[in-house]
């Protein structure tokens, strides 16, 4: 069923954007680097915890052909929840097909290590893509996540929406649906983001300020995080650019949700 899914999508999406041309293609090398720091508010029931959380992360990008390009990205957290701590390693690699004036269309693997809480690798992948229109860019992606050694699997799709009040100015809204199975016991869960980025005219840098939300249901568990964050990139000289032209896949962080 999840097979069918994919394919579907995938084949929808890729007839949208049939008949591109090189003209608006990535042509050069392009990346950042970021860091930000945030609080998470986490409750179980009646029991709750709340801490930090700091994080680094990269990402870098460059054309294999006249519209198709590679990007690898990676990201350390460290998240500090009294009385529980853990470090988040997660890796991500994206061959994606785009056009600047049109959108873009890809697939990611991606991997992320908990050797604190789950204690276990995630391995996942899924399929992700975009439409550009004028000022504003729609988005969406479908993923699945399962555990290398635990009985832990996800399945989720998320969609955003974008809109670019100038090319260093720009709002987002999304939101996303998946189920978490753990052993057995599995819930469905939403998540919800709203987030703002500012870029700055004179220096390739912007800096992000966001809220989000998840819900797991079945386990009587949400979550409140709340991040800021700076970005430093190349290869490109706005927010807007950067993220039709250059380093701006992001497949599986909208599904994860606070997870990620």
């Amino acid at each position: 069923m999840m097979g069918k899914w994919v394919a579907k999508a995938a084949a929808v999406v890729a007839l949208s954007l049939a008949g591109v041309s090189g003209a608006n293609a990535q042509t050069v090398a392009s990346g950042y680097v970021e860091g930000s720091i945030g609080y998470t508010d986490i409750s179980v029931g009646a029991a709750s915890a709340d801490g930090a959380s700091f994080s680094v992360g990269g990402a870098y990008a460059a054309p294999i052909t006249s519209n198709i390009g590679f990007q690898v990205d990676g990201e350390v957290t460290y998240l500090d929840l009294d009385p529980q701590e853990t470090t988040l390693l997660s890796g991500q690699g994206h061959v994606y097909w785009r056009d600047s004036e049109r959108g873009a269309f890809g697939a990611f693997v991606s991997v992320i290590n908990d050797s604190d809480v789950i204690d276990d690798t995630l391995i996942g992948g899924g399929v992700e893509g975009e439409l550009y229109l004028g000022d504003w860019t729609v988005g969406g992606e479908i993923a699945y996540y399962e555990g290398d050694d635990s009985n832990v699997e996800l399945t989720g799709f998320a969609a955003d929406v974008t809109y670019y009040y100038t090319e260093n100015i720009s709002v987002e809204a999304g939101a996303g649906y998946g189920n978490l199975d753990i052993g057995v016991v599995d819930s469905d869960y939403y998540t919800l983001r709203l987030q703002g980025e500012y870029g700055f005219d004179r220096w390739p840098a912007s800096v992000t300020a966001s809220v989000s939300y998840n819900d797991y249901d079945d386990f009587n568990t949400d979550a409140t995080q709340v991040r800021i964050g700076f970005n430093w990139r190349f290869g490109s000289r706005t927010v807007m650019e950067r993220d039709r032209y250059g380093a701006s896949r992001d497949g599986g962080d909208r599904v994860l949700g606070i997870l990620d």
